[in-house]
């Protein structure tokens, strides 16, 4: 694949590993010393695989993209989708401005509005996976069943859109070894971002107005295309034109994530 620009050091060689063996130190010295100290410091060190699990950015099991690697551009990349209460509001609100995004979609979304997938391609964004079904679970499967999750949404990617997605972010960004196993067994590459407002795939008010504010240099933002609270829209749509003038005031163009330095994003399904 190449080198990867703004994609850390596979940890297995680094941070895993070295917890994996500072974890198993603790466990033995407090099995053995009994010491109450010994267990809240392996308490604590279990607190830190936690926060690699929430924090893709840390490539704490896996290497993942965290930037666009073009100081010039931003990335804007959604989540969730398709949507059709809110999907062609946001391929609008692209075209307008002469934006490309990055989309990572479900794949039983995909299936449901194919149409709509179609579009988001037609009109020049990328399309990447983020998983078949969305489970609230995804994060506690292990390597055969987020390997048979991949194989479901490629084949998803394949029968509508007739290609094969080669970039995956997890649900919620939720990263664990077992995820990169089954990436690895799928030639892909795990995205995360750099720049979020937290507006939780739009149901918080307070992220959904720091969205106006994302656009930084060499930035993959995280935003989404889905609608859970039709209340939201207006809100939603008019932090979108604000994050247009971001764009526009830094100076900055929009890429997508199949510019990345030797990533390859998806391959066209033959035959």
């Amino acid at each position: 694949m190449g080198k990867i620009r703004g994609a850390r050091p596979a940890p297995w060689a680094g941070w895993f590993r070295a917890w994996c063996v500072v974890a198993i130190a603790l466990a033995v010295g407090a099995g053995w010393s009994g010491s109450i100290a010994a267990w809240i410091a392996l308490g604590g060190w279990l607190v830190v695989f936690g926060w690699g699990v929430a924090k893709p950015q840390w490539s704490f099991f896996g290497p993942v993209v965290v930037d666009c690697g073009d100081p010039g551009s931003v990335a804007l990349t959604f989540d969730d989708g398709p949507d059709p209460a809110l999907t062609p509001l946001v391929l609008d609100w692209l075209s307008r401005h002469g934006f490309r995004a990055t989309f990572f979609l479900v794949g039983e979304k995909v299936l449901r509005h194919p149409d709509l997938a179609r579009r988001i391609v037609a009109e020049g964004h990328l399309v990447a996976s983020h998983s078949h079904d969305h489970s609230v679970v995804s994060n506690f499967r292990l390597t055969v069943a987020l390997t048979r999750d991949l194989a479901q949404v490629r084949a998803a990617f394949r029968e509508v859109l007739g290609l094969d997605p080669a970039l995956h972010r997890p649900p919620v960004g939720l990263t664990n070894p077992h995820l990169f196993r089954a990436l690895a067994a799928h030639g892909m590459v795990c995205v995360a971002w750099n720049r979020a407002g937290g507006e939780a795939a739009n149901r918080r008010i307070a992220g959904i107005r720091a969205i106006g504010d994302l656009a930084r240099p060499g930035a993959i933002v995280l935003l989404h295309d889905v609608l859970p609270r039709p209340e939201h829209r207006e809100l939603f749509l008019e932090q979108l034109e604000l994050l247009a003038r971001g764009i526009g005031r830094q100076g900055l163009g929009t890429t997508t994530l199949d510019r990345v330095e030797g990533l390859v994003a998806w391959q066209p399904v033959r035959g």
